[in-house]
């Protein structure tokens, strides 16, 4: 399955969730609401398509030359040991 086509799925279980899904040199980032990371997290992990079974590094952001308010959050890198899918890295705020 395709990053882009991951996201998509995360989009369609969890609409409320999904602040962002962006695209850049073939990586592809989601940006999510922080109040179900962990919900997210296990879906990744449980749905027998996806089974994204490693995390690789949660790092902590902080911009505060963002517009408006600074920007704080998290980035978490999720990997699947098995060749079905690529990489698929999510933020929080």
């Amino acid at each position: 399955m395709e990053p882009l086509e991951i996201a998509e799925r995360i989009r369609e279980v969890f609409p409320e969730e999904v602040l962002a899904v962006s695209e850049f040199r073939g990586q592809v980032s989601v940006t999510l609401r922080k109040t179900r990371i962990r919900d997210v997290s296990r879906y990744l992990h449980d749905d027998p398509e996806l089974y994204f079974d490693y995390l690789i590094d949660v790092c902590g952001v902080d911009l505060p030359w963002q517009k408006g308010e600074a920007v704080r959050g998290c980035l978490s890198s999720l990997f699947d040991k098995t060749p079905s899918h690529d990489t698929v890295e999510g933020g929080g705020g």
